[in-house]
């Protein structure tokens, strides 16, 4: 496989590999790229620049795409079990369990977000603040990096990466050497829904 960078399918720049195997057989399933500290950089430089026209988009839209994600995963969640299950050494039946918690998840932070975009505290539900309305309004932090253990990938993505989109953010995933195929996948669904690359 190999990494999205800045918009584009690389491999490392120094042709380094990770070797992934399956904890079961300890057989090669697959090989990703070791990306050098220049690679990174690259990517970190092109989440500045797309997380800004990303946060532009209107919030139906981000909900949508990611509707639209959730939507190609369980079309997919067959494949994606299987590679969860070879990556992670899971019985089949697990990986299944864990692929279609994305139809619980994400559609739970989608309807968050469409609701708790804003929040009015009356006045004089705290003390000292009797004569104070507050409001609160949610806005994109920029850049966020979820970095994702090796045990629940798949669980753990749908925490981090699903709401940091819709909130407008950018996301850099640094899944776990071990285990990074099925949210190498994840990436390019992402990708084919609508989120820019």
């Amino acid at each position: 496989m190999k990494s999205l960078v800045a918009g584009k399918w690389i491999d490392s720049s120094d042709g380094n590999v990770i070797k992934v195997l399956n904890p079961a057989t300890n057989e090669v399933v697959d090989t990703v790229p070791s990306l050098t500290k220049e690679d990174t950089q690259r990517a970190i430089e092109a989440a500045y620049i797309a997380q800004k026209k990303w946060a532009e988009t209107s919030v139906v839209e981000r909900c949508e795409i990611l509707a639209k994600f959730t939507e190609l995963v369980l079309k997919n969640k067959d494949e994606l079990a299987k590679l969860l299950s070879d990556e992670t050494g899971k019985p089949i039946r697990e990986a299944h369990n864990e692929i279609a918690n994305i139809q619980i998840g994400v559609p739970a932070y989608i309807e968050k977000v469409k609701h708790d975009y804003g929040n009015l505290i009356p006045r004089g539900t705290e003390k000292g603040q009797e004569n104070t309305i507050q409001y609160t309004i949610q806005q994109p932090l920029g850049v966020c990096v979820a970095i994702i253990p090796f045990n629940f990938p798949s669980d753990i993505f749908i925490n981090k990466i699903p709401p940091a989109l819709l909130m407008g953010n950018a996301a850099i995933l640094k899944p776990a050497s071990a285990a990074p195929l099925t949210l190498t996948k994840y990436v390019e669904l992402l990708v084919e829904a609508g989120v820019p690359a």
